[in-house]
């Protein structure tokens, strides 16, 4: 029982942490141009219903894997 109190301080860390990367990736699902409308969508249900586990999956897919940007186009 000496652990809860480690644990109770931990958890709201973890719920904070959980709840401010679910807010940041739904930006960035929603602002995301290499994603049309339902591709939003299906990212988003992703990211609500699997929340931990999809995180890294659309860092990945979609952040990572990003094609780099033109510096210039004429």
């Amino acid at each position: 029982m000496g652990n809860v109190g480690k644990l109770m301080a931990i958890v709201p860390l973890f719920i904070v942490t959980s709840l401010g990367l679910l807010i940041y990736y739904t930006i960035h699902v929603m602002s995301n141009p290499r994603l049309d409308g339902m591709d939003r969508l299906v990212w988003i249900i992703i990211l609500v219903f699997t929340n931990v586990a999809g995180y890294p999956i659309y860092w990945y897919m979609q952040i990572r894997k990003a094609p780099a940007k033109e510096a210039y186009s004429s």
